[in-house]
């Protein structure tokens, strides 16, 4: 688990390096569930997080598993 993390996490930390000198991505991108401001970067976070995941063979938390499988 302690890797799957820190992969998350490098992954993320560079993604956002990449794109922290953009313009755009310091403004309001649009309002979360909760109704907190919503930045492209937390929406690039989550993407590379997930495509991270992915790429590891990971399935989403959200994603029902089949009957039967571990």
């Amino acid at each position: 688990m302690r890797a799957l993390a820190q992969g998350v996490a490098d992954h993320i930390v560079q993604a956002v390096h990449d794109e922290r000198a953009t313009r755009a991505g310091r403004y309001q991108e649009g309002m979360t569930a909760g109704g907190d401001a919503e930045f492209p970067v937390d929406v690039l976070a989550e993407r590379v997080a997930w495509e991270y995941q992915k790429a590891q063979g990971r399935r989403s938390p959200c994603t029902p598993r089949a009957r039967g499988s571990a």
